[in-house]
């Protein structure tokens, strides 16, 4: 396993290992990176209030999309939620097909 593959895997598994009280979360393994998502909580500005949310993590082999600029082969988006049973139904429709989906989403954004 390449140095960056290691640090995106040991990255994914600090997300998935978090303290949050009744987390739950799922992951999803690719040929070049994975998926996982969980319930946790994150903090919006300008307020810095925690909120619930799923957080829906993807990585990517890095790359240099242009010269200076380092793509670290990390995208993420964040949905809130408002328990974690709602968390947990969001979960559970969560599969590998969507997972794919968002990866797609991803590279799309980054164009």
């Amino acid at each position: 396993m390449s140095d960056a593959t290691s640090a995106r895997a040991a990255f994914i598994d600090r997300v998935l290992t978090s303290h949050f009280p009744g987390e739950v979360a799922k992951r999803f393994r690719f040929a070049d990176g994975e998926v996982a998502a969980l319930y946790t909580l994150s903090r919006k500005a300008p307020l810095d209030v925690a909120q619930p949310v799923l957080l829906v993590v993807a990585t990517f082999p890095p790359a240099l999309t242009q010269p200076g600029v380092h793509d670290f082969g990390l995208d993420y988006a964040e949905q809130p939620v408002a328990s974690v049973a709602e968390a947990r139904e969001l979960l559970a429709q969560f599969d590998q097909a969507q997972a794919a989906r968002f990866r797609t989403s991803c590279r799309a954004r980054k164009g």
